[in-house]
């Protein structure tokens, strides 16, 4: 079972493993065992596995679940689904991840409501870095700023770009 969940469109695939191809290369030096979940990725579910199940174990086990929160994403109910179960089990580190047009100041109902912090993608990624590694207790003191030298820096802004590029929902 993974430590972190995180919550995606299948659209934003891409962006999700941008995200978790980061986060790798920023602990990759730590002798911590670690794993991420995403929700999305059909290479997670083996043929004739449950989904539903599995993702509902994931979340039960999760300690933190990254919600990846854009303008298509919050419309859609899977998000949402994974949201409010992770927000009602009340143990969970809930990190909403705004890009694509959403600000993480001014969150949409029912994630406004929630009063969670979120991070800004790209702006805040050594906060999204150090949120999660004190969150699962890793101890670990990320740059001052976001580690540009990182390999899934480049491929988390281009993911960037390519949905700031795509047409309103």
């Amino acid at each position: 079972m993974a430590d972190i969940f995180i919550s995606f469109i299948h659209e934003e695939e891409n962006l999700a493993k941008a995200v978790q191809h980061y986060l790798w290369e920023e602990f990759r030096q730590l002798s911590v065992p670690w794993s991420i979940f995403l929700s999305a990725d059909p290479s997670q579910l083996l043929p004739g596995q449950d989904w539903l199940e599995r993702i509902n174990q994931e979340l039960k086990t999760a300690t933190v679940v990254m919600l990846m929160l854009s303008q298509a994403s919050v419309k859609r109910p899977w998000v949402n689904f994974e949201a409010g179960a992770a927000w009602l089990d009340g143990r969970k580190h809930i990190i909403p991840v705004c890009y694509g047009g959403i600000l993480k100041d001014q969150l949409p109902t029912p994630y406004a409501a929630m009063r969670l912090q979120g991070v800004q993608l790209p702006e805040d990624l050594s906060s999204l870095v150090w949120a999660v590694s004190t969150h699962l207790g890793m101890r670990f003191l990320p740059p001052p700023h976001m580690s540009q030298e990182n390999p899934g820096f480049r491929q988390l802004q281009e993911e960037l770009k390519r949905i700031e590029d795509l047409p309103p929902a």
